[in-house]
């Protein structure tokens, strides 16, 4: 397929969840603020994807010698009503 064309068809090989975390209001000492799984809240579920791993990640920024390449996924989703 050329560049420049619309996809018509993505086969789908996995199903996943788009998930959001909620913030703390709270000001001065609050507790844990990272992620965990009372914290997030559910944006899509079970919503069909095509996920493709990148071939060989990237090289980061500071190009250090003994630095591993930065693996990468294409993640392409069905847009609701369209399927």
């Amino acid at each position: 397929m050329q560049d420049t064309l619309p996809i018509y068809c993505v086969q789908c090989n996995r199903t996943v969840n788009v998930l959001r975390v909620s913030m703390d209001s709270g000001v001065g000492q609050i507790g844990y603020g990272g992620d965990t799984a009372d914290t997030e809240q559910v944006l899509m579920s079970g919503w069909p994807a095509s996920v493709l791993q990148g071939t060989k990640g990237e090289r980061n920024e500071a190009g250090l010698p003994g630095d591993t390449r930065t693996p990468w996924w294409a993640i392409l989703m069905l847009k609701h009503g369209t399927g």
